[in-house]
């Protein structure tokens, strides 16, 4: 596993968020194994890699909390320049076709500094899925702003978590690692074809990708016995029901 934990340091963070978010981290931290490799990324208006890509020995896990401990809210919202560090950081991380690569990100999601456009969010996750670096968020807060942070989760290969209330932030991170560790098969795709004169429409969300009579949804990650639901929906033209 090599895994980069990213997390939003900006002044909409202060107070009960960030300290939740802050202990979310060390339960983390504390819980992948020392094969493992972490790096630690915040953002708020500048985008800081606190910690590099480094094996989880007993030093450096007590080095990467100390770090988490000494962070304090900031100013604006980079989320994408935080977002991008931590995937450029996991792509020079080194040779393994059986590493794990993954981005948990931890933001209210109210990016207001650098690219903030969804599409241009989606489309970037989504190549860093097809190089195998794939992306989660935690949306924390009950009035987080999911624009951004669906765009890069959804196309990045991973999930979408909500985390209204302080307490809920550990525990959908915890959720999340166990996931991680526990992957069985990554950048999962499902693949329909269709006549010409089809017209097909997931309602669930998935990015999807159509070529000529096929349309390809990206389903991300799954676990043993896990299960992805994808709804739906077709339209065929009157000419073709009357052939």
């Amino acid at each position: 596993l090599e895994l980069a934990l990213v997390l939003d340091v900006s002044g909409s963070m202060a107070g009960a968020p960030i300290e939740a978010a802050k202990d979310a981290a060390r339960r983390l931290v504390s819980g992948i194994g020392e094969k493992d490799r972490l790096a630690l990324v915040t953002f708020d208006s500048h985008v800081s890699t606190v910690c590099g890509l480094k094996e989880m020995t007993s030093k450096n896990r007590k080095d990467v909390i100390a770090a988490i401990d000494r962070l304090e809210s900031g100013s604006m919202t980079h989320l994408h320049g935080g977002w991008r560090e931590a995937a450029t950081g996991l792509l020079e991380g080194g040779p393994g076709d059986e590493t794990i690569r993954r981005i948990v990100l931890l933001s209210d999601g109210h990016a207001n500094v650098g690219i903030t456009d969804p599409t241009t969010l989606g489309h970037e996750a989504g190549q860093m899925a097809a190089k195998g670096v794939y992306t989660s968020c935690v949306g924390i807060g009950d009035g987080y702003s999911t624009v951004q942070l669906q765009a890069l989760a959804e196309n990045g290969g991973g999930r979408l978590h909500d985390a209204e209330r302080p307490h809920e932030i550990v525990e959908v991170v915890t959720a999340e690692l166990r996931e991680v560790v526990q992957t069985t098969a990554e950048n999962v795709r499902f693949e329909l074809g269709f006549p010409a004169r089809a017209h097909v429409t997931c309602l669930s969300g998935y990015p999807v990708q159509f070529v000529e009579g096929a349309a390809t949804f990206q389903l991300g990650s799954m676990m043993a016995a896990g299960k992805r639901e994808a709804v739906l929906r077709l339209r065929f033209s009157d000419r073709f029901r009357e052939a």
